[in-house]
């Protein structure tokens, strides 16, 4: 969806209940499927983009600049409700 089509329906969708909740979750739901901005092919890979976080988060770790996460029984995982932006890949919690 595009930004004009968005604003042409802005009147009915602000009057509407809860709102502001709505457009949150839909704005929410643009980001996760990388429709938000347009996606550059230039930018690094997104294995690429963990592993050099995952490497400075571990530096921090160590240099006592962060402390080390606790993990949670659950994390996101690919349930295949939807195809990801090329460049994007899935993270499963270790």
């Amino acid at each position: 969806m595009s930004v004009a089509r968005v604003l042409e329906y802005y009147d009915r969708v602000a009057d509407a209940p809860d709102a502001v909740g709505k457009l949150r979750r839909f704005v929410l739901d643009l980001a996760v499927r990388g429709k938000l901005v347009e996606q550059d092919d230039a930018d690094e890979s997104a294995n690429s983009l963990i592993s050099r976080i995952a490497s400075e988060r571990k530096r921090r770790v160590g240099a006592d600049e962060l402390r080390k996460s606790v993990r949670h029984p659950r994390g996101p995982g690919s349930d295949g409700t939807f195809k990801l932006p090329r460049g994007w890949s899935w993270k499963l919690p270790r």
